[in-house]
């Protein structure tokens, strides 16, 4: 919540479904197979289909009750709102799938997860994120950041300190080189994220500063002020290049040396 009230990036690693827990949303088949197709397949996926219902009672010997599915690690509870003994019909089949899957994901796990929306709704209101009318991808994006980083628009919001000019302008060539992976190694290096805020750099505060140092160390950084220091120069590209990944991939910023 506070990434996204703060556009600071915080890269968490949550499954597409989640997202979609944030916003109130109803899961779907698609969503739960992200985490288990498998189950998904066998469970659901013949249930639906014409004459499903039919077929699993005559393997039941009975009807189909509104109860989770029973698991190894999981016992057989009532899909709320019903009780447990009501017969799933061909009108409430739907129904029933889509409180099995939900019941699926949460389950026993169920008061975590309203304990993160309840957190992550004193920050970010969901009567707001109705309004503005977010995806769960568009959600993602405005937590998480941009995974890809854009070098031109870096470079265009970049200022800088006392630096040579062929240090900077080998430096941007670098970047440029570099792929994705490398690229957002480096941005967490000098900032502290790895990921660009949603909206370009123009929304990274304080904005990304480039500065020179002793001639003779490591590039390093502050990543409180999102500023890099690079040696002062002059030197090789490829000297430059090596100190910069030996720093990037060893070092942890703040005056790495």
């Amino acid at each position: 919540g506070l990434a996204l009230l703060h556009k600071a990036p915080c890269p968490l690693p949550l499954q597409r479904l989640l997202w979609k827990v944030l916003l109130d949303e109803s899961l779907s088949f698609e969503d739960v197979q992200e985490i288990d197709a498998e189950f998904v397949r066998h469970r659901f996926e013949s249930i639906i289909a014409p004459g499903g219902l039919k077929a699993i009672e005559n393997v039941l010997g009975g009807p189909l009750l509104f109860q989770s599915v029973e698991t190894n690690d999981r016992f057989v509870e009532p899909l709320w709102p019903h009780e447990g003994g009501e017969a799933v019909t061909e009108e409430t089949v739907h129904e029933y799938v889509a409180l099995a899957l939900e019941h699926y994901v949460a389950g026993q796990r169920r008061h975590i997860l309203q304990a993160l929306r309840d957190g992550f709704w004193d920050v970010a209101p969901l009567s707001l994120l109705k309004e503005v009318d977010f995806t769960p991808a568009e959600l993602e994006l405005c937590v998480s950041g941009e995974p890809n980083v854009n070098v031109k628009e870096w470079m265009s919001c970049a200022t800088y300190g006392k630096i040579d000019t062929q240090v900077q302008q080998d430096f941007w060539e670098i970047v440029t080189e570099m792929d994705t992976k490398h690229r957002s190694q480096l941005l967490q290096f000098a900032t502290g994220s790895g990921r660009v805020p949603l909206g370009s750099f123009k929304h990274v505060s304080p904005r990304f500063n480039i500065t020179s140092g002793d001639n003779d160390k490591l590039p390093s950084a502050h990543t409180c002020a999102n500023m890099l220091v690079l040696p002062r120069g002059p030197l090789p590209k490829a000297e430059l290049k090596r100190r910069l990944h030996l720093a990037v991939s060893e070092g942890r910023g703040f005056c790495f040396a």
